[in-house]
């Protein structure tokens, strides 16, 4: 007979179930959403747990989430209506227990959002040479729409509550009185309305500036104490001007210019005045301010005043150019050519 004994090894391990930790079960969720009111969420909502497992959920309706660790977790309800509310806490912290399933509720009120309304938008406009494609009507910066210029359009389904109006378009001879744009309050269900009034007159004859030719005896040609002026610029700041000094010589062996043109977004024409202090008869005479740009790049404030004395080659007319930040002036008796002063 063989007998067998359990001997025990004090350096082994012990099968003690004690030694083992205990691990926790995994436990579940129900999220539940219960919506009451009108105008109901269509699409329902979305819920998620601990900011990375969502769920899509009706907006009566359950949904579950498994596999959760014991614990605390925290639970969101998200993609509600604007006519809806959340009742309670949102996100709220929920404990799983393992083994459990865990529940939550999201109670959910709506509200029908305001019936939308209408808004119409009118036009007076009186005096002469009315604008002759009238103008636009814009609401809330976005949505447009032709109107004459005496009449009124009408934009319907905006929401009810407050909408920015805006008339533009309108031509340099017309003037809009009052607030433009204008803030109007449209009321659920119903029609608002709000006028712009408009006041035109005749469009002025514009005053004009002209003149081709030189200051400074001898040939334009680089090397030579000439300078040559070539503009036609009108009241409207409108047009272009063109200063060529043939002393100022450049290492390619070209003469130095200063220019206005509507191609060079750089360059413009800031003022004209209908008469100048540099003429015997400041009637005869007209100035212009601008910023113009030299060949070589820079670019500066400048003024030039004209006397329209005489008819071309009489030698009665004069010419001037200022540059201030340079200290650069030019001016004396039209030589060769001719300025012209027209208009009122």
């Amino acid at each position: 007979m063989v007998a067998g004994t359990a001997c025990h090894d004090a350096e082994g391990p012990r099968p003690d179930a004690l030694s083992f930790p205990s691990l926790p079960l995994p436990g579940a969720l129900a999220v539940s959403a219960i919506t009451t009111g009108s105008s109901l969420d269509p699409d329902g909502y979305t819920v998620t747990v601990d900011g990375d497992q969502s769920s899509r959920i009706a907006t009566t309706g359950v949904v579950t989430f498994t596999g959760l660790a014991a614990g605390d977790h925290r639970v969101a309800l998200s993609d509600v209506a604007g006519n809806c509310a959340v009742g309670g806490d949102n996100p709220r912290t929920v404990t799983v227990v393992a083994g459990v399933l865990g529940t939550t509720a999201f109670t959910v009120s709506c509200t029908a959002p305001p019936a939308p309304g209408d808004l119409t938008v009118s036009t007076t406009t009186t005096g002469s040479d009315l604008d002759p494609d009238g103008y636009t009507v814009t609401v809330d910066g976005s949505q447009s729409k032709a109107i004459v210029t005496n009449g009124s359009v009408t934009f319907s389904g905006l929401s009810a509550g407050d909408h920015t109006v805006a008339l533009s378009g309108v031509a340099g001879n017309c003037s809009v009185s009052g607030a433009n744009p204008q803030t109007v309050s449209v009321p659920a269900g119903g029609t608002a309305s709000t006028t712009f009034s408009v006041s035109c007159s005749t469009t002025p004859s514009a005053l004009e500036a002209s003149g081709q030719g030189q200051i400074g005896n001898g040939s334009p040609s680089p090397g030579h104490d000439v300078q040559g002026f070539d503009f036609d610029v009108r009241s409207d700041l409108t047009g272009r001007f063109l200063f060529t000094d043939y002393g100022e010589v450049r290492p390619d062996g070209s003469a130095g210019t200063f220019h206005v043109d509507p191609s060079d977004p750089g360059t413009r024409f800031t003022a004209f005045r209908a008469s100048s202090s540099a003429c015997a008869d400041p009637s005869r005479g007209a100035e212009f301010d601008g910023i113009g740009r030299v060949d070589t790049g820079e670019t500066g404030d400048f003024t030039v005043a004209i006397c329209d004395n005489g008819p071309a080659g009489s030698g009665m007319d004069f010419f001037s150019l200022v540059i201030p930040a340079g200290s650069y002036t030019k001016s004396g008796t039209v030589t060769a050519g001719d300025v012209v002063r027209s208009g009122p």
